[in-house]
């Protein structure tokens, strides 16, 4: 715990800055991948049972279910994604979402009450954790950050920033 960096008090430093992990898109293309490989093994079997005969003019739609549809669930996985982008700094958690119209939204350090780290089995393989931030904000008071690299290094950052902040802000605890 020594290595990690002292929050400054005067500048704003930055923990992360960059997207989410490929994890989750990856994780929900295997599982489409392998839905697909199930409809084409289904589709091969009717072959033996006569039922390709029964889809006839239809074939090349019934293509376009197996293979077209879990495709394009992949895509648009992808495509939500890589709009995300985190950064993390001292001061403030700033998340911007959007392609052609961006939403962003900042939660200053202080008004954070808790940092969860939270890792599945797999995202532990990858080497990647979410942050789940407990907070003051009005909009939400759970926030979910991830899966990140490195994300149990940041999660420590993360707590002693928080704590510098609101020490400097002067917050004190009420327990309700």
């Amino acid at each position: 715990m020594n290595d990690l960096p002292a929050p400054s008090r005067i500048t704003e430093t930055v923990y992360y800055d960059g997207h989410a992990s490929g994890m989750q898109p990856i994780l929900s293309t295997m599982k489409w991948f392998v839905v697909t490989v199930g409809l084409v093994y289904v589709y091969n079997l009717s072959t033996l049972s006569g039922l390709r005969q029964s889809f006839g003019e239809y074939q090349f739609i019934a293509w376009i279910a197996i293979v077209g549809i879990p495709l394009a669930k992949v895509g648009a996985s992808w495509w939500g994604w890589n709009t995300v982008r985190y950064t993390l700094t001292n001061k403030k958690i700033i998340f911007q979402k959007g392609v052609f119209s961006k939403t962003i939204k900042s939660i200053e350090l202080w008004r954070v009450k808790e940092v969860i780290f939270k890792r599945s089995v797999f995202e532990s393989i990858f080497g990647v954790g979410n942050l789940v931030l407990v907070s003051k904000d009005l909009t939400g008071p759970f926030t979910r950050v991830g899966p990140i690299r490195k994300a149990k290094r940041i999660y420590e950052m993360i707590n002693l920033a928080r704590d510098t902040a609101i020490e400097d802000r002067g917050v004190m605890a009420v327990e309700s």
